[in-house]
């Protein structure tokens, strides 16, 4: 449909009614099209003011139920102003980022609706037969369903004037991206609103209202936002709708009633439509019913035949035939006519090319081969403990952790065999144990029979659980086709020549090892589930117990098999580790270096294991996250482009964010507002920058000063507890004495030392934070719901959060200024040195802070404190030095922060204020930075909202949408690709982070501040 409505051979038409007229004449072309695209589009424009208006009221009902009753027509008012200022944008290009935000929020709200409604659970007494009692009724609302439908196609009426906006030549013909992005925008539509269809009328049966957001009342925040979503979707909406209609009046008022096209005709012509549509709506606030009407009365005739009749008078009837082919999914992932790729990856750059194929592949097949190790570790363990348990039950119990790192000693050895050709025996042996547990597993629970009180149904008693279980066992489902990640790595072992291709016997190997792998599993399957119904254990052998010598041997053979299979997987990661090592990091390809690699590789699946050895849970997630992609599109999608089997390819890029924000061809910025003054201009660019780096930067510092002092308080408190009581007050003045000597520090390259020792007392840390949770256990009683109790404190708590997470890219802010330190030539740049340095940077950062993240909310619930630390108490002395690592970590990110304040401070006073640059001025400027910052500290103490306000305030800016801003002005990347529309989400986010996370960071510090008696 897209191509007929878009396409015509040798000319491009920009508007709905130029194709009409060149398929009917000018004069017909115009009478048949106009009226039926104006009333589609001025419908659309009805329908939105009265969702607008209807999920506006929602808002205001959810957020303050006690508040009096406001009429319909006044939500329909307000939802209309905004689009009184909106609608003065001049056209399509200028309504971009209004209408990113409203596709946005479209896959927000679709999201929280269905899931909120699964949570809600089936309604009692609910009904899914006619909605009517009558058959005339029946009738009349089927008639009005289809219209419902057809209205979910409104988008095809504007496709054209969209497409207008793509810069368009014989070479590029902008048919290309369009049909790209059709096709993108149908798959997310998809995505959002079948789970809200279905869903929705499973819950809630006939009863569901049209808006299903209406049918929904808790959590009142969650819902409260969602309608907000829609709110913003809306106005995107009615804007893309309007922009043809502006443009068909504006047209007749100049070029045939001779008006002048000045800016008072665009405000009245538009703001009497925007108040026609209002009008209308408030008469006639009937949602479903204008769905169904306009949806067959406008829609029909636009979307559906009267395409078809212009395709049919302009292509003059063609010879169409449908063709399509399918090919075995082996010979898709692996065979590139005349080349063979001994790595999945290797395909994937013939696919995508050289880079874009790497940054698709590599991530995902590493997430897939990672995630399968810990499920075999977790595996492992499980089975070895079977083992112990079956052969010695009277033995002393030994905890799972234990097992995981006995099967881990196994590892540490085998990893040491250099390549796929060298585990050949350990995958033989692997293969005939699967074939021989598999036995056992099936023969076994045959022999013990069907159980007692056996059930098959739901083993959920909620539907919220049973449709949660659906989709774990979707992943693990999903798991079992794990294989094909590494078929291009085990193939590369068969020598291959053209009279005899590897693939030949590869396919027979592949082929065989399926039949073998039914053979083996799905007895298993269906006797499993025959025997022991819903409560088989996802390992069966854990569901068995004699003959003991059978069960144990059993469990052994499952040992065997995840110790090759284990190392089946971890080949191709030690392959890709070392290869970057040493090809683009330039390390000497050594023994030490593989032993370094390989055991660190083996000790952090070995640790993943022992932190979540959660079998069955394990299976679903990674099955659905990792194998998903790698295992059924990514391979689909590489043989589309590579073997084109029809006139349509799927290509697209990306770039990494550093790069986006960080380089300008043939030039190096040394400092953020440099950037700034090439993006905006030089005045502009110190207005727009500066402001916004120095709240950044000063805020950093203000936090780091609180946090330097609680933690040393908490060391005071910990390494003596009898010692009378020092305030927070004195010891946040003891970190500062710190800063009064380090500041005079001239530049970053001086703070380079004091810079390294804070990045290992960040590891330090937070290794010793998440471990001693772990040995302090789950606590009694411990809460994982809101900490709030109430609906509005529960909203701004969790704007507050948003803003602390913001926080933690504050790093963004000096990236340049650090990279300044870098020397640099065109032979061998800055950004590749500075590019690996973030990399590993990030790395570290999630190593260090997601076990912290997880596991103290797994121990500690609702009640843990923003600095973990805080809640943990022993063993004391780890615990005093955990707090006097954080204390070292602070003291050098707060000279990280403080270098460009002092940089652009004493740059200011020198050039414009002609100071001469002498050590006392340097001595009294940074002296007097230091003190305000300690001020500002002792005077709001309060972490958590700090970290929530200076969040959103300050670092939302400077991180997400200004460098973005920037790289639009620099870059002018083609509109709606990729790196168009990567940078404007960040931008919408980035806004919304703004405005929102401050508000949960002051309330934040306006609760703590009452309990606080200032400089007491």
């Amino acid at each position: 449909m897209v191509e007929m409505h878009e396409m015509v051979p040798g000319k491009r038409f920009d508007r709905y009614h130029e194709l009409g007229q060149h398929a009917f004449g000018k004069k017909l072309g115009l009478y048949i099209v106009v009226p039926q695209q104006l009333v589609v589009e001025v419908a659309t424009n009805i329908v939105y003011m009265v969702t607008g208006g209807t999920s506006l009221k929602k808002f205001h009902d959810s957020v303050c139920p006690s508040c009096k009753n406001i009429k319909l027509t006044y939500f329909i008012m307000i939802f209309a102003s905004v689009h009184f200022v909106l609608s003065h944008l001049p056209d399509f290009n200028s309504i971009s980022g209004v209408s990113l935000a409203a596709a946005v929020m479209s896959f927000s709200y679709s999201t929280i609706s269905w899931a909120a409604s699964i949570d809600k659970g089936v309604q009692k007494n609910v009904e899914y037969g006619y909605k009517s009692h009558s058959t005339a009724g029946t009738v009349f609302d089927f008639f009005n369903a289809l219209g419902t439908v057809a209205f979910a196609y409104a988008g095809h009426n504007v496709v054209l004037e969209i497409q207008a906006t793509i810069p368009s030549s014989p070479e590029k013909p902008s048919k290309v991206p369009m049909w790209r992005g059709v096709v993108v925008a149908y798959i997310v539509v998809a995505l959002c609103y079948f789970p809200v269809a279905f869903i929705g009328y499973w819950i809630f049966g006939n009863d569901v209202n049209g808006d299903i957001l209406i049918s929904l009342e808790k959590p009142v925040w969650l819902i409260a936002m969602a309608n907000m979503f829609v709110v913003i979707h809306v106005i995107g909406s009615y804007q893309i709708y309007a922009m043809p209609v502006f443009d068909m009046i504006e047209t007749l008022l100049v070029k045939k009633m001779k008006f002048e096209p000045t800016t008072p005709l665009r405000f009245i012509v538009r703001n009497v439509y925007v108040a026609l549509t209002m009008f209308i709506a408030i008469t006639f606030p009937f949602f479903d019913g204008l769905l169904g009407f306009f949806g067959g009365f406008a829609f029909a005739p636009t979307t559906y035949f009267l395409p078809c009749i212009m395709w049919l008078i302009i292509y003059k009837p063609r010879k169409f035939g449908l063709s399509w082919w399918t090919n075995w999914m082996v010979e898709m992932h692996e065979m590139v006519p005349g080349k063979r790729f001994d790595r999945y990856h290797e395909l994937g750059q013939h696919a995508f090319g050289k880079k874009l194929g790497l940054y698709i592949v590599v991530p995902q097949q590493l997430v897939v081969e990672v995630a399968t190790n810990i499920v075999y570790m977790v595996t492992g363990g499980t089975s070895l403990k079977k083992f112990h348990d079956s052969v010695c039950p009277s033995c002393k119990n030994i905890k799972l952790t234990y097992f995981i790192m006995i099967f881990a000693s196994v590892h540490f050895v085998l990893s040491h065999l250099p390549d796929f050709n060298s585990i050949s025996g350990v995958s033989l042996a692997a293969a005939v144990m699967s074939f021989s547990y598999s036995t056992i597993s099936w023969a076994a629970s045959i022999d013990k029979g069907v159980q007692k009180n056996v059930e098959y149904g739901y083993k959920s008693h909620s539907t919220a659980g049973t449709v949660f279980d659906f989709f774990n066992a979707l992943g693990t489902v999903a798991f079992a086709y794990a294989g094909h990640n590494v078929v291009l790595e085990i193939q590369a072992t068969i020598p291959s020549s053209p009279e005899k291709p590897s693939k030949v016997p590869m396919w027979r190997g592949v082929v065989v090892a399926y039949i073998v792998v039914a053979l083996c599993y799905f007895p298993v399957a269906f006797i499993g589930y025959w025997i022991f119904g819903n409560d088989v254990n996802g390992d069966i052998l854990i569901s068995l117990e004699k003959p003991v010598w059978l069960i144990a041997m059993a469990n052994m053979f499952v040992v065997i098999h995840v110790i090759g299979s284990y190392q089946i997987y971890a080949m191709p990661v030690f392959d890709m580790i070392e290869t970057l090592l040493v090809k683009k990091m330039k390390f000497e390809p050594t023994t030490p270096l593989r032993f370094i690699v390989r055991n660190v590789y083996v000790a952090l699946t070995m640790f993943i294991a022992i932190t979540f050895p959660f079998f069955d849970g394990l299976l679903g997630f990674f099955g659905g996250f990792a194998f998903a992609p790698t295992t059924y599109f990514l391979p689909c999608i590489m043989w589309l482009i590579i073997y084109k089997p029809r006139k349509f390819g799927l290509s697209w890029w990306t770039n990494w964010m550093v790069e986006m924000h960080e380089m300008v061809p043939g030039k190096r910025f040394d400092r953020y507002h440099e950037l700034g003054q090439h993006a905006f201009g030089k005045k502009l660019g110190l207005y727009i920058v500066v402001p916004q780096q120095l709240v950044v930067e000063v805020a950093t510092n203000i936090v780091y000063m609180v946090t330097g002092g609680t933690s040393l308080k908490k060391f005071h408190d910990s390494v003596c507890p009898s010692c009378k009581n020092i305030k927070l007050t004195y010891f946040i003045m003891i970190f500062a004495s710190v800063h009064f000597v380090l500041s005079h520090l001239p530049d970053f390259n001086s703070i380079s030392g004091v810079s390294l020792a804070a990045a290992v007392m960040s590891f330090s840390y937070s290794t010793i934070s998440w471990a001693a949770s772990i040995d302090k256990g789950v606590q009694k009683n411990v809460e994982y719901g809101y900490k709030s109790h109430s609906t509005a404190g529960t909203v701004f708590d969790f704007f507050n959060a948003l803003g602390t997470v913001a926080f933690a890219y504050a790093g963004h802010n000096v990236v340049l200024e650090i990279q300044a330190t870098i020397p640099s030539s065109p032979e061998k740049p800055s950004k590749v040195p500075m590019w690996r340095g973030v990399v590993v940077a990030y790395i570290v950062v999630a190593l260090c802070y997601f076990p912290v993240a997880f596991i103290g909310y797994w121990i500690f619930g609702n009640d843990v404190n923003g600095d973990i630390l805080i809640s943990l108490e022993k063993p004391v002395w780890l615990i005093a030095m955990a707090n006097m690592f954080v204390v070292i970590h602070v003291i050098g990110s707060y000279q990280i922060y403080v270098m460009p304040v002092f940089d652009m401070i004493e740059t200011l006073l020198v050039k414009k204020m002609k100071f001469e640059p002498t050590t006392p001025l340097r001595f009294i400027v940074r002296n007097v930075y230091v003190a305000l910052t300690m001020f500002i500290a002792i005077t709001f103490p309060f972490f958590d909202g700090l970290l929530g306000f200076f969040g959103g305030f300050a670092f939302a800016p400077t991180t997400y949408f200004l460098p973005c801003i920037m790289w639009l002005i620099i870059y002018k990347p083609r509109k709606f690709g990729l790196s168009w529309w990567t940078n404007w989400i960040c931008i919408v986010l980035g806004l919304c982070l703004m405005i929102l996370s401050p508000i949960g960071g002051l309330r934040t510090i306006i609760i703590q501040a009452k309990t606080y008696k200032f400089y007491s």
